[in-house]
């Protein structure tokens, strides 16, 4: 779990976003869920995930 990471944007994700490292709520997430997450990316309509992942080290 260390190095697993996810992506969420709703409330049935929260526990998910818990459970790893490198979780990331989605930038139009509600506030709860973006709370609950160690990132937020940018949201759907603007690619959040795939920016994540090409800006990954």
């Amino acid at each position: 779990m260390e190095e697993a990471m996810d992506f969420g944007d709703g409330h049935n994700d929260i526990d998910m976003l818990g459970a790893v490292k490198y979780s990331y709520a989605m930038g139009n997430a509600p506030e709860e869920v973006k709370e609950n997450a160690a990132y937020v990316t940018l949201d759907n309509d603007h690619e959040g995930v795939p920016d994540v992942i090409k800006n990954l080290d």
